[in-house]
């Protein structure tokens, strides 16, 4: 059985493949702008653009991304007018600024020059290909108006695939003719996540100013609470969160915890580091509350056993 010559758009595909872009099938849309999906919605602006499924040949969409050339060719027999998508991010070795229409031009002109670097031109604006940047690029749709990012766990159209408008996807410039730049500052800062707000536990409370002596104070207070038949979870989480209370920063809780871990009766089994570490944890997540002796009121702890020291929490 003689093998079917290569189609122009399969020779493609596999160029982009030799090259190490690993390419996966697309829905396309006819001359009339209606998806091979079947979707008529007019209105729709990812005709062309979503992955095919087959659960045999490509069960998982852009994952199922590929440089194999049997693969691919597989795939290009069953649908020989689909479109190409290549996955984006780190380990694709390619990220993109997706600029789209009037707005998209114009938020380029409100920044510095882009660098030259690979670029296609879409059925709306132009894609602009460059390195991956450390931290990872996330995905960003209108981050600025009209500006797009694809970057991990997304993906990119590549050419000759046919746009909804009826236009084909073209190089404007090629791979092959510039190498990759890198992605400019300002794109990855405007789509980084905000930091994120200091956490309490780093900071002692503000009325912080920590008696020398209470840390043991506590620390004998939870041992004793262990020895009376309290859990020692449970105590482990109240004596984090008096000594956050307190005025303690977290690294000197530690330090107290680790006391504790040390002489904390063992039971059957032994309280770990492991279970100290968590409660330190869930306690400094939350903002230090007043202790009782910086408010009004009765000392919640103040009806205590005979044998056991009064301490100030």
């Amino acid at each position: 059985m003689t093998t079917p010559p290569d189609s122009p758009l399969l020779r493609i595909v596999l160029a982009y493949a030799a090259n190490g872009w690993p390419v996966f099938a697309l829905h396309t849309v006819d001359e009339a702008g209606r998806c091979s999906c079947g979707c008529a919605d007019p209105s729709c602006t990812t005709r062309g653009k979503h992955p095919r499924h087959d659960r045999v040949l490509q069960p998982r969409g852009l994952h199922s991304a590929t440089t194999d050339p049997a693969e691919i060719r597989r795939r290009w027999q069953k649908w020989p007018d689909a479109n190409v998508g290549t996955p984006t991010g780190t380990a694709a070795g390619r990220v993109v600024l997706d600029v789209d229409g009037p707005d998209g031009a114009a938020s380029l002109t409100t920044v510095a020059p882009l660098p030259a670097t690979p670029m296609v031109i879409t059925g709306r604006g132009w894609q602009y290909y460059f390195l991956p940047p450390e931290p990872p690029l996330k995905n960003a749709v209108k981050f600025r108006p009209g500006l797009d990012t694809r970057g991990e766990g997304g993906y990119a159209i590549l050419p000759p695939s046919r746009h909804w408008s009826g236009q084909r996807y073209t190089w404007g410039v090629r791979p092959a003719d510039q190498a990759l730049a890198a992605l400019p500052g300002w794109i990855a800062a405007a789509v980084a996540p905000p930091p994120a707000p200091p956490r309490p536990d780093l900071a002692a409370a503000p009325w912080a100013t920590p008696d020398p002596g209470l840390a043991d104070r506590l620390l004998r207070r939870a041992l004793g609470k262990v020895a009376a038949g309290e859990g020692r979870n449970d105590t482990g989480l109240w004596l984090a969160a008096q000594l956050r209370d307190n005025g303690f920063g977290e690294s000197e809780a530690d330090r107290v915890g680790r006391a504790y871990v040390a002489r904390c009766p063992s039971g059957p089994q032994p309280y770990t580091p492991a279970e100290w570490a968590r409660s330190l944890a869930q306690a400094y997540r939350r903002a230090p509350r007043t202790p009782w002796r910086r408010s009004k009121g009765p000392d919640p702890e103040a009806v205590m056993t005979a044998q056991e020291e009064p301490v100030s929490i």
